[in-house]
């Protein structure tokens, strides 16, 4: 049975949160939000997180946008990470 530090459960529970928890957008910032599921709840909790969890880094890299970014590309102006809609347009041209 192998020993994990506190450092790796908290890694490992924060990964799954991001998979698993909502994802929103709250004044203008992409968050996260349990959706008042009792496990996410409770990781939230160890995280120290509150509800929603505010994840500017989260959004697309278009200028003046704040939805999710869903997907990387390559642009003109370097790697972005960027939403659907804005991906479909730097795709289109």
């Amino acid at each position: 049975m192998s020993t994990w530090t506190n450092d790796e459960l908290m890694e490992t529970i924060e990964d799954l949160v991001r998979q698993f928890a909502y994802p929103t957008v709250k004044n203008g910032v992409p968050c996260l939000t349990t959706g008042g599921l009792s496990t996410l709840e409770g990781a939230f909790a160890v995280l120290g997180w509150d509800d929603p969890h505010l994840c500017p880094e989260g959004a697309c890299e278009a200028e003046g946008c704040t939805d999710w970014a869903t997907c990387g590309t390559p642009t003109p102006d370097g790697y972005k990470w960027l939403c659907g809609t804005h991906f479909q347009e730097v795709a289109r041209s």
